[in-house]
């Protein structure tokens, strides 16, 4: 095992891999695309994420290339679930942390299904009306702002997204949520990683904004 698989081991709770035996059956998704990956990292918890973003940043800085690719159920067909640096697999983080019925939340990992999901909120007499594949992950479904045959009638997911915790490049957490215009520029007005990523959105919007 190299140093850098190593080093991750010790650091984190899950497991990370560079057997090519393993590291087969990461190297597509539904797209025409195919890349091995370096390393496939199976963290258990959100501090196992932050962990191992934190790590590519810092290697970053050393001028060191290690790319970051998230995964899912690996059901992309743009390839998005694909990469030639550290894959991220979020099958362990699958797990439903809260029910709320009185309050109608829920509160998940990102590799839950949407299947498993429902299934669990149907005992509630409760669904997540999107039409999906049931093996697709909420993080998925969130990442690609899905749109599907319901949307007209019931909203995107981004209508059921109260929340979401989000780990940047820089390896730091944030709470993310529906923001006011003010909330936003008070963001941008810091000089923390969050701020960095709200004035680059804004710089996008206007660079990009007739598309």
């Amino acid at each position: 095992m190299s140093k850098l698989a190593k080093y991750l081991n010790r650091h984190i709770v899950g497991n990370v891999f560079e057997q090519p035996s393993i590291l087969q059956a990461y190297t597509s998704d539904r797209s025409v695309l195919q890349y091995t990956p370096r390393f496939l990292a199976l963290p258990e918890t959100s501090d196992d994420v932050r962990r191992l973003v934190r790590f590519a940043n810092q290697l970053a800085m050393r001028d060191f290339r290690l790319p970051i690719t998230v995964r899912g159920s690996g059901l992309d067909k743009t390839g998005a679930a694909v990469g030639d640096g550290m894959l991220i697999s979020m099958e362990r983080l699958s797990h439903i942390e809260e029910i709320d019925v009185r309050g109608r939340l829920v509160r998940v990992q990102p590799g839950i299904t949407l299947g498993c999901l429902n299934t669990a909120l149907g005992l509630h007499g409760l669904t997540l009306p999107i039409e999906a594949n049931p093996k697709v992950t909420i993080g998925g479904l969130i990442a690609n702002c899905l749109n599907d045959d319901l949307s007209n009638h019931y909203g995107g997911i981004f209508h059921y997204v109260e929340q979401a915790e989000v780990v940047l490049s820089s390896g730091d957490i944030v709470q993310m949520h529906p923001y006011t215009t003010r909330a936003i520029d008070a963001k941008m007005q810091t000089t923390s990683a969050e701020g960095t990523l709200y004035r680059r959105i804004e710089q996008l919007l206007d660079q990009h904004g007739d598309t």
